[in-house]
């Protein structure tokens, strides 16, 4: 990464690599660790935001409390942190409503306060329910 040149030369972090997935009843999100980060905070919206107040805050991790959810061994996620939301409706659709949809966004705040948002993901907890007939 470069930096514009300034009186004293600070690089903003970015959260980098947020994802999600899920599976029945839980929605996965996944991000790559960022060198220098202080402190992370996730948020949720339910449907589609159309700013940041739509967002609410669903888990701050800072200090020690960062390496326990930035491991890579055992991790259902793609990135090396992981935050496993089960606070969510789960839907029998392969084919999510709006206000099913869960989209999240990371901040990451660095030494000096300074926070920086992902962009957002969306994602939904879809469990299949086999209609009674198959289930005989």
């Amino acid at each position: 990464d470069i930096c514009a040149l300034a009186d004293v030369p600070v690089c903003p972090i970015t959260p980098r690599s947020v994802t999600s997935t899920h599976r029945c009843g839980a929605i996965i999100v996944g991000w790559d660790k960022t060198t220098d980060a202080e402190t992370y905070t996730l948020q949720r919206a339910i449907g589609e935001p159309s700013g940041a107040e739509d967002y609410t805050d669903i888990t701050t991790i800072d200090g020690d409390d960062i390496d326990d959810y930035c491991t890579t061994t055992g991790s259902e996620c793609a990135g090396e942190c992981c935050y496993t939301d089960e606070d969510i409706i789960t839907i029998n659709s392969v084919s999510a409503p709006n206000n099913k949809t869960y989209y999240y966004r990371l901040g990451v705040e660095d030494d000096l306060g300074e926070w920086e948002w992902s962009d957002p993901v969306d994602d939904y907890s879809y469990c299949y329910r086999a209609p009674s007939w198959q289930e005989q």
